[in-house]
Order: C-alpha cells, then structure tokens, then sequence
C-alpha cells in the first residue's frame, strides 16, 4: 500500500501537531515492515530523517514561507497525488486537499474542535480555514482518528452520524523522554531555584495570561521563592506575554525558553516541582502526558482532554479564574509530600499512553480507510 503523508506543519516545530507527527511517523514507518510505500509531501520535507529507509519518498516543494501551508496542500500536494497515485493519503492536521485521485483513500486526525468551542483564542485566518476547510474533510473522508475520547465526543456532538460513525481513536504516546541530566545542568539554563514549568506555544488558548497572573498571587501570598520557566516557540501571542510579564512586576521571577532539545525538555520536566497546563481547550496536552512519563505532576484545567489525560496525577483547575489557578499552584509548590504523591500517580497513569500502540492503532485505521474506499469503488464499478 502507498501511503502519503502530508508533513507540512514539521516547519513549526513548537507546535503540538509538529511534535505528533515527529513522535509518530518515525514508528508507523518502523511497524509497517516495509508492507508499505511512505510518501512524505511538505514544503522542506526532512530528508535526511527518512530518505535513507527503503520505503520512504520525500517530496518536497520548497515555497516561500509566505506562501503558506495551504498553498502547498492546495497545489503541491496535489500534483504529487496526481503523479504518486496513493492508495491512502492521511492529513495528520485537519484538513484535506479538495482534489485527490478518485481511487485514493483518506484520513485525517482531528487535534480539537477549536474553530467552534474557543473561536476568540484564533487567529481570524486560521479560524476560517478551519470552518470551512475541515466540515468538508470530515464529511468527504473516509477514516477519521481522533487523539482522545473527549475528542471523538465533541466530534459526535457537533457533527451528524455520516461524520461521526467514521470516527475511531487513537490517543496520543508521551514516554520514550531521554533520560534527564542531572539538576544541576539547570544552572546552565539559569535556572538556580524551584520551578514552575510550561510548555507550549504562546497563544490565547494556552491561558498564560491567567497563569502569569496566578503565580504573581503565588508569589505574594505564599512568600515560596519560585521560578516560572515558559518553554515555547514564538507565536501570535508571544508579545501579549511579553507585556504582561512587564506590567505584574514578575519578569525576574519568569524564564522565557525557546524551543529546546528533548534532553533539555526532559530534564526540565523532570526536575520541576509541577507542569502548568491550565488551557483553555486541548485534545490531548502531549507536555502533560510527556510530564507525567518522568513522575512529574500536573496543575491542568478540569475541561476538556485533561480529566482524560491527567486523572489522579495532578490538580485539576477552573482555567476561568484566577484564583482557583493560584490556588492549585500553592498546593503544589508547597505540599512536597502532595507532589511525591500525584507524582507516582502521575507516572504509573502515563503508562496508559504509548506511541507504539498509538502507531498500530493509526495503521489500521489507515488499513481500513483503503479497505473501505475499495468496497466503495467495487459498488459504484469505478474501478
């Protein structure tokens, strides 16, 4: 079977999509035991990452980033569809080409709903392209994963049962960390005291405005001396951070990150006193299982994936106010029996999420998207 891959959002490596293809495909390729052709399509296709197996093609197109992904999904990806012929093309981020070979299959992940349950927290382009661009991918699809039950759930509230049947769920790994260095690697980064971590890209829906807000009052209230690490790529939102940093009074109590490497990533995970992940929507909060993989609890909202994903190793929270945030933080940062306790929850819960099943369960569902678009091929005599 050829399968095509569309891998444009590797080219913003801070993103949770990014990450979910990276952790990802490298295990789906291993697992088909070379059953299956990969065609890898995006605008800077990383090559040297998968050109040397024997069943990968990279395809690569090489627009200008002001081009856009859409363009390459649009006209890239379309003329290597048309020239590769798939028997599946899988879009690992919502949305599909409009124009594919008749007799190829799709499938498509589906993250979250954002366009329609946190439409504020976008940017105006990338909702529109949402509301138009993923009802018509789900409708002409034929597999849909979704990466958690609370997913799936907003899928089947909010579309018809010709959508929802289609839905099968393959949640997302979050182990497979490489080991941390040792905590006093921490001081290389500046960071010489006990920390908050956060991890994600600066944007409203991550919530940082409230988070910054709730460690002030940590800070003031608790007198605890503690350091908040925000480790994120740039984004839409980085300025707004920014300012309000400055205008709390905080920014010697905040350490602003890059994107780092996953040993870096892993020793801050690892030697945090909790991850903060008070989102306001997430279909999954890979940082959160990834936290948990090295028994680190979790300060998370009790809203959508959370409940799913963090379950007794951390401290569910209101993302809507403030105080509630802060108040979860005083716990953590305070209670070190409280952290040795979810901890252990946390790390024995993080054992429910594992990349290689998520990679079976993927290929099947790629598998039965074949299966299905031949039985339809076979009924309408198009073949």
């Amino acid at each position: 079977m050829r399968i095509a891959v569309d891998i444009s959002m590797l080219e913003v490596p801070g993103s949770g999509i990014a990450r979910y293809i990276k952790c990802l495909l490298p295990i789906m390729i291993e697992q088909s035991e070379g059953r299956h052709h990969w065609l890898l399509y995006g605008r800077a296709c990383p090559s040297g990452d998968y050109a040397h197996l024997p069943n990968v093609t990279c395809r690569s197109d090489y627009l200008p980033r002001d081009a856009g992904r859409i363009a390459s999904l649009f006209c890239s990806q379309v003329i290597w569809g048309s020239i590769d012929r798939p028997d599946v093309y899988w879009s690992p981020a919502h949305r599909l080409p409009w124009f594919l070979p008749r007799k190829t299959a799709t499938t498509v992940t589906v993250h979250d709903l954002c366009w329609l349950k946190q439409p504020e927290t976008m940017r105006r382009v990338t909702y529109h392209l949402d509301r138009v661009l993923m009802p018509r991918s789900l409708a002409s699809t034929q597999q849909i994963i979704a990466i958690s039950e609370s997913t799936a759930e907003d899928i089947r509230l909010h579309f018809d049962e010709t959508v929802w049947k289609k839905v099968s769920i393959a949640t997302e790994g979050g182990a497979h960390m490489p080991s941390p260095l040792p905590v006093t690697h921490l001081k290389t980064l500046g960071i010489e005291m006990p920390y908050v971590l956060f991890v994600g890209s600066f944007e409203p829906r991550k919530n940082l405005a409230r988070l910054l807000q709730a460690f002030q009052q940590v800070i003031e209230r608790s007198g605890t001396e503690i350091l908040l690490v925000l480790v994120g790529g740039a984004s839409w939102g980085q300025n707004s951070v920014k300012s309000d940093i400055a205008a709390l009074g905080i920014a010697g109590k905040v350490l602003v990150l890059d994107n780092v490497d996953d040993q870096v990533l892993s020793t801050l995970y690892r030697h945090a006193q909790c991850l903060a992940a008070p989102s306001l929507l997430e279909g999954f909060c890979l940082p959160a299982a990834e936290a948990m993989s090295l028994g680190t609890p979790v300060l998370a909202s009790m809203s959508s994936a959370f409940p799913e994903v963090v379950g007794q190793g951390g401290v569910l929270v209101d993302p809507l106010s403030v105080d509630s945030i802060a108040e979860g933080l005083t716990r953590l940062v305070t209670n070190e029996e409280l952290r040795r306790e979810l901890g252990a929850y946390a790390l024995q819960h993080s054992r429910g999420f594992s990349w290689e099943r998520a990679g079976l369960a993927t290929l099947k569902i790629l598998e039965n998207a074949h299966a299905s678009k031949e039985m339809d091929l076979d009924r309408s005599g198009a073949r």
